[in-house]
C-alpha cells in the first residue's frame, strides 16, 4: 500500500484509512484494490470495495474471502 500511496511504510499502520492519509484519494483507492486482487487472487464486489476504506476493513474483507487467516 505504501508504494501506491507514495508514503513510507511506517505511515501505513493498523489504523490507516481514507481519513488518515491525504494521499489516499479515490484514484489511489482503486489502485490499492487492484493490487490486493492481484496479490491475493480474489475479486471484490462494488459493495466490498466501498467497505474497504481502512486497513482493518481491507483485512476483514480479505478474511471473509478466505485470502488471509
Amino acid at each position: 500500500m505504501s508504494d501506491v500511496l507514495g508514503v513510507g511504510r511506517w505511515e501505513v499502520v493498523a489504523e490507516t484509512g481514507l481519513d488518515r492519509l491525504e494521499n489516499w484519494d479515490s484514484s489511489r483507492h482503486i489502485q490499492i484494490i487492484v493490487r490486493l486482487q492481484e496479490v491475493f487472487h480474489v475479486s471484490f464486489s462494488v459493495a466490498e470495495m466501498k467497505r474497504m476504506s481502512s486497513v482493518p476493513a481491507m483485512y476483514t474483507v480479505l478474511r471473509e474471502k478466505g485470502a488471509v487467516a
